[in-house]
């Protein structure tokens, strides 16, 4: 958090972000593909589910990891 708060380069806080979202991404494909892999036969259909649902999850995390650190240092 704190790099993002003092972070100026959009390329490094992307960084420092990408650090935190991909095991937020990785959860997020583990979590669906445990739920629903015994309740969809296509595994391409599985798969497809569980790597969008980990890109929104990554997402997610990315955007409030930035919220975080910018509302941390912004006082």
């Amino acid at each position: 958090i704190a790099v993002l708060g003092f972070a100026k380069n959009p390329f490094f806080r992307l960084f420092a972000l990408a650090v935190f979202a991909v095991p937020a991404c990785i959860a997020g494909y583990a979590l669906v593909h445990g739920v629903a892999k015994n309740a969809i036969d296509s595994t391409i259909l599985l798969n497809m589910l569980c790597g969008a649902s980990g890109l929104i999850v990554g997402i997610a995390a990315m955007i409030n990891l930035n919220a975080l650190g910018t509302t941390v240092f912004s006082r």
